[in-house]
């Protein structure tokens, strides 16, 4: 979260960098414009199926995200072309998507299933963090009153995370096995997953009511994401005849599936 926080104000640095150039181009108005709003993954990037294995997140030959709704915080800057009505567009969008309802009942379910072998059994929900930084237009017509129609078409990167996932497993009533290691009493993992750009689009419609109230619903495109990353883990051995318990800790990298980000998102925002 905090590496999102800070590319969004170094985005917005970029924003105003970019506006600057456009300063005194123009007689017509230059504006920002901030927005709030929620998102729903759609597409393989919304669906799952978890008791076939079919998640990108745990399998390699999956492009199912298991994405859910989320939310999304936004920035952008109009600088008017011509007559007006057409405009650059320069926009920032943090987006946070959580898992499905599909995968957190599956996560809970395992959890208390463990719980019934394990003293502690627990797991997290990973999720989703996109930020497209986009370039492209906006085009807007007055609807009659104080209300006007726009469209926008934009082409960018995306700057794309999936948070830390864990498990921990510990006390078991009786020696298990996971992976290649057996005569385990405690096992625990975190999977880390690099984060790598995309190519982004959206195109949207909306409204502006009473010149500052904004309101719009648009298509966004992420770009594909191979999922990388490495896993640190702790095991414990069960303690044997004249043989203690032993306690070891490694990494290892790993390679899942691959997913799609696509996502509906709907935005009310304010221009200044």
């Amino acid at each position: 979260m905090k590496k999102a926080i800070h590319f969004f104000a170094v985005a917005s640095l970029i924003l105003t960098f970019h506006s600057s150039l456009f300063s005194s181009a123009s007689a017509q108005k230059s504006n920002w414009s901030f927005f709030l709003g929620g998102s729903y993954a759609i597409g393989d990037f919304g669906d799952v199926d978890i008791k076939n294995n079919d998640w990108a997140l745990i399998s390699p030959n999956s492009n199912k995200g298991g994405a859910g709704l989320g939310f999304d915080l936004g920035i952008s800057y109009l600088k008017p072309l011509g007559n007006g009505k057409t405009s650059l567009l320069l926009s920032v969008d943090f987006l946070y998507s959580f898992v499905n309802t599909s995968v957190r009942n599956n996560i809970h379910n395992l959890q208390v299933e463990a719980s019934n072998v394990f003293q502690k059994a627990e797991f997290t929900n990973p999720s989703f963090m996109n930020m497209p930084i986009l370039a492209g237009l906006h085009h807007e017509e007055s609807i009659g009153g104080n209300f006007k129609a726009y469209f926008e078409a934009q082409l960018g990167i995306a700057l794309r995370w999936i948070n830390d996932r864990s498990g921990e497993l510990r006390g078991a009533s009786a020696p298990f096995t996971i992976g290649p290691w057996d005569n385990l009493t405690d096992y625990s993992y975190t999977d880390h997953f690099y984060s790598t750009p995309g190519l982004a689009f959206r195109i949207a419609v909306g409204m502006v009511m009473e010149e500052h109230w904004l309101v719009d619903f648009g298509f966004l495109y992420l770009g594909k994401f191979n999922l990388e990353g490495y896993e640190d883990y702790e095991i414990t051995t069960a303690a044997a005849y004249l043989t203690p318990s032993v306690t070891s800790n490694g990494s290892a990298g790993f390679s899942a599936g691959t997913i799609n980000p696509l996502m509906l998102v709907l935005r009310l925002g304010y221009r200044l």
